[in-house]
Parts: C-alpha cells; sequence; structure tokens
C-alpha cells in the first residue's frame, strides 16, 4: 500500500482533468481501472468487454468536445429533441418564449464503428487501428450477447495485451490531455508493457498467447492497493515471520526444485532484494526461464518464461558474472 500512495496524487490529476472534460471521458477511466481489477480477479473476458467499452466512452466523449449531436444517432431525433437542440434560438422567437423545452440530451448514440469514424476525421491516425479495434468489438458483441467461450481465453488476453491497452495508451496520447502511464500509475504501466512485448513474442512464434501475460498486471495491482497476495499466502507461514526466515525457506525449496540454477536480485513488484530467477546458460549468456519471490507471492514458471524474461529486464553485469563465475 505504501508504494500506492506515492502515486496516487499523480493519478488523482487525470482524474480531475479528466472530469472537467466530459462525465463520459472520467467514465473511460473509470471503465479502464474496473479492467484491470478484473484481470487482477481472473475475470479476462468481463476486462475486454470493459476496455473495449471504455474505447467506445473515450471516442464519444472526443465528439462531445465539440457538441453532443456528433454522438447523436440522428434517426432517434423527433421534434422535441430538435426542440432542445435549438432552444435558445426556440425562446427568442415571440411564440415560443412562453414554452417549456427541456435541454438538449443525446436518448440514442451512435454504434462503435460510426463514433471511431467519426473521431478519424479529427485524428486520422487512428486509421491505422480500425481493422484491430473491428476485431476487439466482435469479441466484445460476442461476449455481450452470447458469454464468453473457455477456449478462447488466448484470443482475449491476446487482445487485451496487443490491442486494447495498447490503443487506449496511443489515443490519450494522440488528444494530448491525458496519460494512461499516469491514470494506471507507473507500475502498473509498466507491466501493460510487459503484457505487450510478451504477447508479441509469442506471436511471432505462433504460439497461443496464454492468460498468464497479464499475470504481473494484476499482481501489481493487488499488491499496490491491497497488500495482496502476503507471503504467508504462498509459503504457509504466519505473517509474523521475519523476512529472513522467508527467504531461506524459499532459497532451501528452490535448491531442491531448480539444482542451484538461479540468482537474487531485486522483485519488480515489490522491491525487496531476495527474488529468485531461474537462469540456464545458452551460448555463455544467461537465459531468464522462471521467478519467484517470498515476500509479495510473485510466481512465474517455467512455461511463462518469457513472461520471467520481460518482467524482469536485464539482469546486472555483477549478477550474471556471479552466477558465470560459481559454475566455473
Amino acid at each position: 500500500m505504501p508504494t500506492f500512495i506515492g502515486h496516487h496524487r499523480t493519478r488523482s490529476s487525470e482524474w480531475h482533468k479528466a472530469n472537467e472534460v466530459s462525465a463520459g471521458l472520467l467514465s473511460a477511466l473509470e471503465t479502464i481501472e474496473g479492467s484491470l481489477w478484473l484481470i487482477a480477479g481472473g475475470r479476462i473476458p468481463l476486462a475486454l468487454l470493459l476496455l473495449q467499452t471504455s474505447i467506445e466512452l473515450a471516442f464519444k466523449a472526443e465528439l462531445e468536445r465539440i457538441h453532443p449531436i456528433l454522438t447523436a444517432d440522428i434517426k432517434s431525433l423527433d421534434y422535441k429533441a430538435l426542440k432542445s437542440l435549438v432552444k435558445i434560438e426556440f425562446l427568442k422567437h415571440p411564440m415560443g418564449a412562453a414554452q417549456s423545452v427541456q435541454d438538449f440530451d443525446v436518448a440514442k448514440t451512435i454504434s462503435f464503428e460510426a463514433s471511431m469514424n467519426r473521431v478519424q476525421d479529427l485524428y486520422p491516425s487512428i486509421a491505422s487501428w480500425n481493422d484491430r479495434l473491428k476485431k476487439s468489438y466482435e469479441f466484445r458483441n460476442a461476449i455481450t450477447h452470447h458469454g464468453s467461450e473457455a477456449a478462447r481465453i488466448t484470443d482475449y488476453s491476446k487482445t487485451i495485451a496487443t490491442i486494447l491497452l495498447p490503443f487506449m495508451d496511443f489515443f490519450f496520447n494522440e488528444i494530448g490531455s491525458l496519460s494512461l502511464r499516469a491514470i494506471v500509475t507507473e507500475p502498473v504501466y509498466k507491466q501493460i508493457l510487459v503484457a505487450k512485448g510478451v504477447a508479441e513474442r509469442l506471436d511471432r512464434e505462433g504460439t497461443p498467447t496464454g492468460s498468464y501475460v497479464l499475470k504481473t498486471i494484476g499482481h501489481q495491482l493487488l499488491y499496490m492497493n491491497v497488500d495482496w497476495p502476503k507471503s504467508s499466502d504462498v509459503t504457509g507461514l504466519d505473517d509474523g515471520d521475519q523476512d529472513f526466515q522467508l527467504a531461506q525457506n524459499l532459497r532451501m525449496f528452490l535448491e531442491k526444485e531448480w539444482g542451484g540454477n538461479f540468482i537474487n536480485t531485486s522483485c519488480r513488484i515489490c522491491d525487496s532484494c531476495d527474488l529468485f530467477v531461474r537462469v540456464e546458460v545458452h551460448a555463455n549468456q544467461l537465459v531468464i526461464l522462471a521467478a519467484q519471490c517470498p515476500h509479495c507471492g510473485l510466481r512465474i514458471n517455467e512455461e511463462e518464461k518469457y513472461l520471467a524474461a520481460f518482467h524482469i529486464g536485464d539482469l546486472s553485469e555483477e549478477e550474471k558474472q556471479g552466477f558465470l563465475a560459481d559454475l566455473h
């Protein structure tokens, strides 16, 4: 939780800026945040649904900055709605001044695709995302109307990691008023980039994208906000045990499990100095295969080796040389 406090001010600033623009843009931020909590809870299909909704809300909010009529389904505009639209002019008429005219409100808005096409007038660069966004919208519709399919979790995860979150990052940069990095906080944003990197690597290899690519996003969010998972949830030790004992117990376990082929480094989630990283030597280079932290409970197994590699990033030369020296 202390980590969260350090980023709270920046995050709150983004919420304030969004609220000043429109309620729709604020709702877009809220749905993004909701989707991250769903990722943390393993509800990947619903996270996709919310992220797709956040894009639609952001598009319509941008159009509303010009005028709400741009988001209205023209077919739904009856005479009453038209009177509201020209309320000021209507009340200026000698016979209209005595009438009660409501403020204009959009009863039915345009479709997602229509909002995307209209926003492209303002930001032509969005066109490069059209096919990808249409594909993600098809997933959204299928989930909404028919429910999710367990067999498509890999597709949902890939869509979140390589389309939906990256597009929100791109779009906020385009409109210039908000930053996804600040909205979700820096630590969570780093894990969003990790998920994208892993999913793209798996895609290049033709390997299905498991939902685990989103694992560190959820883990970071939980650690920052609710201080969970705790190490005792993974190791079975009581909360009162010292950090040293937690690390020693895991070290002894991994000596047997990994044959001692691991390095100690700092945890990218909780900043403890006892992240154990499973490595192998290939062509005199260290390859990261897995990772476990006794403090925050992070577990990345060998079937998730690309996640381990992208999440941990570069090991220091001292760490590398120390491990290689121990082999000789």
